[in-house]
């Protein structure tokens, strides 16, 4: 083969190889282009699949925190889409022991502030101080704005778990002492039976929980582009008094809603197609300490200005909070939350049309209702349970009134040395040394003696506070006839916290009927359970009492208010009345107050109350109860209560030193065990307006409230199970 054949042949050979080569990556091109063309289609399907689950990028870990793990996107093959699912919390408050929720068959999870809660709820507190320094911790404490996609709701469950830990680590460091106590010394805290932290946390009776609910997407209204929490109308309002927030504007009719207060800030408004839409903000520092709400049920009976008494069972079922609408006819509760409340509060008790009158007039400028403080305050100190939980420092209460609290100049200290000076007195009380005043006089003189010994800050001292909620303790079993289940006894001399409760033994309720049994049970020793039913001789205790606050309310605002007044012997109720001239009469008694320096105005208080309210209470009482014994052919008066121990000279006959503790504290200890047991006869319409006045120093002084927090009326939503959302 020559050259030349042998060159054409390798050129064909090429062209072919050439040709195959370029049908090769074209088929090749073709079939990569094909791919992707598959592979966009398929993406794009896909894309249009998941495009259906609308809402999936709303319950991100930016919008809902650690929520976000609920998130689910459920297939609906008969609708070729898919679903969003996510969990959101139902927030409520209730009891600590409470088991069941409004969600059937899902566990409560409590927010206590504690790690395992943080966990359980996926709730993270505002900043984390585990390792950090001071500085750093300062740093993470400051308020910061630029992160605000998240759901407020979120932000809220980190604001009660953080009043919960911040307030029980503060309560906690001033349980216990900064060094361990030495061994040589006798008034160590550190003593068996010193109340714990724990054994205090256990006593609360209030408390934040959630259920976690599971919902859709699909359900979401239009215009909400966050999952929101939901909670009730009472619920709301109650979250927002532990927290410390405080109502501004509270407008049903234009649903305009607005608090705030220690940091927080509350807003309120309509939504379409869902209803009222709450959003919770940070705008600045919180504080839990001494500022904590004092964590009892009767908090959610405050929040609406309601205000349960001495004479309402703990036991009571709330019908009212648990949406019955029935009318009250009994002292169980004061509504407090209007002046038209007030008045009809004022009616329930019995007072006149006068006195009812003074808060039912529209007209407010010429009628006074404030010497010290405002009038309310001072029944709500007379007649209230005591909310206070023993060994707590925790004071601050929801104001169930429409009045501000304000005695930053004229500290309850020096109205209770006003008073106990006026009791120490040898010519003012008319029954100086019965029981009852005998009482008064112990724990007046104890409580002044460690306010003397803590100094500036010892009305928030907790031995301060537990001598003050032990004489509460007393005055009810006065003002009730009923015992005080399990109350502690304080030591002598020594601090609340070296002594543990000591247990009275269990005996048999003294009354007309049941007199036999009762001396057959003290002297066999037998021990019974007293009922809770209300007997005879408490109802006519109560009655008794009634009276008496009813004639105080009626002369204290008729005296604020008068023009001219009579002046009376302080001795007798019953000596001759002389009028003064208006001449040279001033207008009022209480002109006396407003006249004089701030030092002096709480001794003037009770000077005027002594000398000029204490009879003419004492003579309106004493007729109206003269009246109903006589309505009622009351002839039957109950018999001298049993067990009254006393010693072979008889000290009630004895007057005391006004200088010194001269009861022995021994047979004073046998009283304080056996106030419950006087009968009604035993305790005199002056014992019991004495002991109203010095219950409602003792009741103020143990309870607080924030000078910006005024009760807004909102009764009607009281129990309301009307859901509301939180964004």
């Amino acid at each position: 083969m020559d050259e030349e054949t042998l060159a054409n042949l390798l050129e064909d050979v090429i062209e072919r190889v050439a040709d195959d080569t370029s049908e090769l990556v074209v088929a090749v091109a073709a079939l990569i282009i094909s791919v992707v063309a598959l592979l966009a289609a398929v993406l794009q399907l896909a894309q249009q699949y998941y495009a259906s689950a609308t809402g999936y990028a709303h319950c991100d870990s930016k919008v809902i925190g650690k929520w976000s793990k609920s998130k689910l996107r459920v297939f609906r093959p008969y609708e070729f889409r898919f679903e969003v699912q996510y969990e959101a919390p139902v927030i409520f408050l209730c009891r600590p022991d409470n088991k069941r929720g409004p969600l059937k068959n899902n566990p409560l999870l409590f927010l206590n502030g504690t790690p395992q809660s943080e966990k359980d709820t996926w709730s993270q507190l505002e900043e984390d101080d585990s390792g950090s320094t001071d500085e750093k911790k300062m740093e993470d404490k400051a308020v910061h704005t630029a992160d605000n996609e998240l759901a407020t709701w979120v932000i809220l469950l980190s604001a009660i778990q953080r009043m919960e830990r911040d307030s029980r680590a503060w309560q906690r460091k001033r349980l216990l002492p900064a060094q361990p106590p030495r061994s040589d010394d006798p008034s160590a805290l550190l003593k068996p039976g010193r109340p714990d932290d724990k054994s205090v946390e256990d006593k609360h009776s209030l408390i934040v929980a959630l259920q976690k609910k599971r919902k859709s997407w699909d359900t979401m209204p239009d215009g909400v582009k966050k999952p929101y929490a939901t909670t009730t109308w009472c619920h709301m309002v109650e979250m927002a008094a532990i927290l410390g927030i405080y109502w501004t504007e509270f407008d049903r009719s234009r649903e305009r809603y607005r608090a705030e207060g220690n940091g927080y800030l509350l807003t309120g408004e309509q939504v379409t197609d869902l209803g009222i839409m709450f959003t919770f903000q940070v705008y600045g520092k919180s504080k839990f300490e001494e500022n904590r709400i004092i964590p009892v049920e009767e908090v959610k009976d405050l929040c609406f200005g309601a205000v349960p008494t001495i004479y309402r069972s703990p036991h009571k079922v709330d019908r009212r909070r648990l949406g019955f609408d029935d009318d009250q006819q009994d002292l169980s509760m004061l509504n407090m939350a209007s002046r038209a409340e007030i008045a009809e509060t004022l009616s329930l008790i019995g007072c006149n049309t006068k006195t009812v009158n003074y808060f039912a007039m529209d007209d407010t400028s010429n009628c006074r209702v404030t010497h010290l403080f405002p009038l309310p305050f001072e029944i709500i100190g007379m007649s209230s349970r005591t909310l206070h939980i023993e060994h707590s420092l925790f004071r601050l209460l929801p104001n169930p009134t429409i009045f501000q609290w304000k005695m930053k100049n004229f500290p309850l200290r020096k109205v209770l040395k006003g008073y106990m000076a006026q009791v120490e007195k040898k010519d003012v009380l008319l029954n100086k040394d019965s029981s009852a005043m005998r009482t008064i006089r112990y724990h007046g003189r104890t409580i002044q003696r460690e306010l003397k010994k803590g100094g500036a800050s010892a009305s928030s001292s907790v031995v301060v506070l537990d001598f003050l909620h032990t004489a509460l303790n007393d005055t009810d079993e006065i003002l009730t006839g009923k015992r005080q289940q399990d109350r502690p006894h304080l030591p002598r001399e020594t601090s609340v916290l070296s002594a543990g409760p000591v247990k009275r033994p269990e005996t048999v309720k003294v009354t007309a009927a049941s007199a036999t049994a009762t001396a057959t049970a003290t002297a066999t020793g037998t021990n019974n359970t007293p009922s809770t039913s209300e007997t005879e001789e408490e109802m006519i205790r109560r009655q008794k009492v009634q009276d008496v606050l009813r004639s105080h309310i009626q002369e204290v605002l008729s005296a604020l208010n008068q023009k001219s007044f009579e002046m009376e012997t302080p001795d007798s109720p019953n000596t001759t009345m002389l009028t003064i001239p208006v001449s040279i009469a001033p207008s009022s008694p209480f002109e006396a107050i407003d006249s004089a320096a701030p030092e002096e105005r709480p001794d003037k208080l009770m000077e005027i109350y002594f000398d000029y309210v204490r009879g003419r209470v004492i003579g309106s009482a004493t007729q109206a109860t003269k009246r109903r014994e006589s309505n009622a052919g009351a002839s039957q008066a109950p018999p001298p209560a049993l067990g009254i121990r006393r010693r072979a000279t008889d000290r009630s006959m004895v007057a005391p030193d006004s200088d010194s503790d001269s009861e022995d504290p021994e047979e004073l200890e046998d009283d304080l065990d056996e106030l419950w047991r006087l009968s009604t006869d035993q305790i005199s319409h002056e014992d019991i307006w004495c002991t109203l006045v010095f219950r409602m120093i003792c009741w103020l002084m143990l309870h607080e409230f924030h000078p910006k927090d005024v009760q807004i009326t909102k009764t009607e939503l009281r129990g309301s199970r009307l859901p509301v959302y939180i964004a």
